[in-house]
């Protein structure tokens, strides 16, 4: 029998092959799959952005929605991206049709640039729930930037007014700091065994909540 897939991206604290051959250390996706005995696809890179993370997961779970895989993504920090992506002037005069790029204000940069991971992680769990499969994800490595004075409590305050942020489950306590919590390398500063054995506990938890939840509803 054919064991069911996981499919999950990260940056390098679930790219498992690197991790191995550094520091022999076992990475969070294989735990996960070891424990719940299912076939890995870890699409994961080095220095990935939480578009790319979207972007890797969504083209698997499209690719491989008939297997019903499991879904799985640890976020990483929010800088990793083109500012300028994330925001656009359009000049009404020439009818909503010339869009000019521009400049983002200071203040503005931390609450712009972690929008647009919120924006990667709502439309990465939309899709993939709206495929009808099973979708866990963390927050890994994601971190607010700090760039100006003042500019972190304005961060706080638009995001706690952001439509994504309030159509997601994560807390502003778990965004204020900076995702999860583990042990780490010496140094290097990835997560150590101890580490990735919390994440992938963090992963298997929320998973088996799901499914407990499912049986509930199924006999409520």
């Amino acid at each position: 029998m054919t064991k069911r897939l996981l499919i999950v991206s990260g940056c390098s604290n679930t790219e498992h092959e690197w991790y191995k051959d550094e520091f022999g250390i076992i990475a969070w996706p294989v735990i996960v799959a070891q424990e719940l005995d299912l076939k890995l696809l870890n699409l994961a890179r080095r220095g990935a952005s939480n578009h790319y993370i979207e972007n890797s997961i969504i083209d698997a779970a499209l690719k491989y929605k008939d297997e019903d895989p499991l879904v799985m993504a640890l976020w990483t920090d929010t800088k990793r991206l083109n500012g300028n992506d994330c925001y656009s002037y359009v000049d009404p005069k020439y009818n909503d049709q010339w869009i000019e790029f521009k400049d983002i204000e200071d203040m503005e940069k931390p609450y712009t640039i972690v929008k647009c991971s919120l924006r990667s992680i709502w439309r990465t769990k939309t899709i993939v729930e709206n495929l009808g499969l099973r979708y866990v994800d963390y927050l890994g490595d994601f971190h607010i930037p700090n760039l100006t004075k003042g500019s972190l409590a304005n961060a706080y305050k638009n995001i706690r007014s952001d439509w994504y942020f309030n159509n997601l489950n994560f807390t502003m306590r778990e965004i204020e700091s900076g995702g999860i919590d583990y042990t780490r390398i010496p140094i290097d500063g990835h997560p150590d065994q101890s580490g990735h054995e919390k994440i992938a506990n963090i992963m298997i938890d929320r998973y088996m909540n799901q499914l407990k939840k499912k049986v509930e509803f199924t006999y409520d």
